[in-house]
């Protein structure tokens, strides 16, 4: 450096650092560009699964299936659309006359992102 300023060396050479340095960081930022769609979407799953969850809770449990599977749904949350098929009864343990073990799986593009189960029971 002279009185006067930087040298165009020296920017080329400071340009150069700065660079490199930016290449070498571009796959932790894609890294964590992927782990926050990821986190996105199956926080988007969760609210799906609640949806149809609060939707059966409205039901008698002994007028819900004993067996099988639901349609798929279409549920949208934020900008995206999840399929989800509620499962009743595959552990017959949880079923009785008055209550249904029951899985919600929730799916995007083809994909299962996220599934819960419960139990669903008349209280006396």
């Amino acid at each position: 450096m002279n009185s006067k300023g930087f040298t165009l060396l020296e920017a080329l050479i400071s340009l150069g650092i700065l660079g490199v340095t930016l290449v070498a960081m571009l796959p932790a930022f894609q890294t964590l560009m992927d782990a926050n769609a990821m986190s996105e979407e199956r926080s988007n799953a969760l609210a799906a699964a609640q949806e149809v969850m609060e939707g059966l809770r409205h039901e008698d449990p002994a007028s819900l299936p004993s067996t099988g599977s639901s349609p798929v749904q279409a549920v949208s949350v934020g900008a995206h659309e999840y399929e989800v098929v509620t499962h009743y009864c595959q552990d017959t343990t949880y079923c009785g006359s008055d209550s249904r073990h029951i899985v919600v799986e929730v799916s995007f593009a083809g994909k299962s992102v996220y599934a819960i189960e419960t139990v669903f029971t008349r209280l006396h």
